[in-house]
């Protein structure tokens, strides 16, 4: 795959964003443009674990003593 190919540049084949434990992140877009629901890219993928409070509490309804806990256990490592 070659990032600096000037045919995949011009299709929007490859996005850049910016991912908070590597720096810069090139992925590949999406193969499908489409014009009345075009791809929108917001972050790069997520590393293990950026998720979890969002998880835990917002999906779940854990509360902080019960988040304490299973990190005290290890469970969030």
């Amino acid at each position: 795959m070659n990032v600096s190919d000037p045919q995949l540049a011009l299709r929007g084949h490859f996005v850049t964003l910016p991912h908070p434990l590597g720096g810069d992140c090139v992925f590949e877009a999406t193969r499908h443009q489409l014009s009345d629901t075009p791809a929108a890219y917001r972050r790069a993928a997520p590393h293990f674990g950026a998720d979890a409070a969002e998880v835990l509490e917002g999906i779940l309804g854990y509360d902080a003593a019960r988040i304490a806990g299973l990190e005290a256990a290890g469970v969030l490592k």
